[in-house]
């Protein structure tokens, strides 16, 4: 278990291995992300849920993403810019107090690779399917690169940057099996596949 602030935001989704940019403009948060730098602390953003989503209250998804600062300015009003790096998964326990912003009580949850023989099937296919992907939607997208990444990075990487709803991602981000988070984002990429074709059909 350990204690970090969480910082709620309704489109925000966070995978480990992945990079999002922030900018910081409410004073409580300001004040957070000065505390986090002085304590070398890690941030939790957790995805706020629909209004008709919160029966009990609970207004955030309890499977958030852990980020660590890995650059930041401060501007000449006291705002930040900050770059997250997202470092684990995690389920909040409880909220420990609610001003001037969340902490949380939470637990890291772990991420096993498969076995090398299953990850390099499913490499192939996810490098695959996202580069005629990323050729028919005129994406920039760097395949070699791609192929470099280690399988956890490839995956997350993915689920990030598809062009699907948020509420999608985060079903994504609570698949505690890696391999099985990629089976699925396989029949996503399959599935905008078939949609881009389709499109393309009626443009012609």
């Amino acid at each position: 278990m350990r204690e970090i602030p969480i910082f709620p935001l309704p489109n925000v989704v966070l995978f480990p291995n992945t990079l999002l940019p922030l900018h910081i403009f409410e004073p409580r948060y300001r004040q957070m992300v000065r505390k986090v730098l002085e304590a070398d602390r890690g941030i939790g953003m957790a995805l706020l849920k629909q209004p008709w989503e919160q029966p009990e209250g609970k207004d955030v998804f309890q499977v958030g993403g852990m980020g660590a600062i890995a650059e930041y300015r401060e501007l000449e009003d006291g705002k930040f810019d900050i770059l997250l790096r997202g470092t684990r998964r995690f389920k909040l326990i409880e909220f420990l107090r609610h001003e001037p912003y969340r902490i949380g009580r939470v637990r890291v949850l772990p991420e096993p690779v498969p076995r090398m023989a299953e990850a390099s099937s499913l490499t192939f296919r996810l490098v695959s399917s996202f580069g005629k992907l990323s050729e028919m939607a005129s994406m920039d997208t760097d395949i070699e690169t791609l192929r470099d990444l280690d399988f956890r990075t490839l995956v997350n990487s993915i689920c990030s940057s598809v062009n699907i709803s948020d509420y999608n991602k985060q079903v994504l981000l609570e698949m505690d099996d890696l391999a099985l988070r990629a089976e699925n984002v396989l029949k996503i990429l399959d599935h905008l596949l078939v949609q881009q074709r389709m499109g393309e059909r009626f443009r012609h």
